[in-house]
């Protein structure tokens, strides 16, 4: 399920965003709305959203200052606007798409599709990186795992895995730092 966050200070646009996700964009969820800056910050680490749709003005800023508070971005940003001057800035900091006021459905609909699919090369990334090190490391080296669950994807060495545990179309894996990681064992 992609995770979705909408920063918009316009109640009627933010409505019509969330009914179009809600309504069209399969395998997401709204995880969080936020019409300023303040309380997207709050929010935002919160959901730990993969895809952000971003107003750029808001009352109290910009979301390019809320951006700023983000040493790390894990989430794939679409910027949303009534104003066309920003599109050099959206597009330096490696925005998906750059969306105008007002929201055509299917250029939203198409700009979330473009950001998961984008997660997904990332996570293929992951993958191809756990496939070269076990590749590279033929010997008696550590080998890795990938475990995929609803909303997260794990790169596990296999020495660290304690016990594999079944619980009906799921198993539960058991790691040495106490963490125990669900898996659907059916839609992988």
């Amino acid at each position: 399920m992609i995770k979705i966050f909408v920063l918009e200070d316009e109640k009627p646009v933010l409505d019509t965003i969330t009914d179009i996700i809600q309504n069209y964009c399969e395998n997401s969820e709204i995880t969080g709305t936020a019409r300023t800056i303040s309380s997207a910050k709050e929010i935002m680490q919160k959901s730990e959203p993969d895809i952000v749709l971003l107003d750029i003005n808001l009352p109290d800023g910009t979301s390019f200052e809320l951006l700023e508070h983000f040493n790390q971005t894990n989430f794939k940003i679409i910027f949303i606007t009534a104003f066309e001057e920003f599109a050099i800035k959206a597009i330096k900091l490696s925005a998906i798409d750059y969306l105008v006021k007002p929201i055509d459905p299917i250029e939203l609909i198409d700009a979330i599709k473009r950001a998961n699919d984008a997660l997904n090369q990332k996570n293929n990334k992951l993958e191809l990186d756990a496939l070269l090190a076990n590749v590279k490391n033929i010997s008696d080296n550590p080998k890795k795992i990938i475990l995929k669950t609803a909303v997260n994807i794990y790169l596990i060495d296999v020495k660290d895995i304690i016990r594999c545990e079944s619980d009906g179309a799921y198993t539960n894996i058991y790691i040495k730092d106490g963490k125990k990681i669900m898996i659907n064992i059916i839609a992988h």
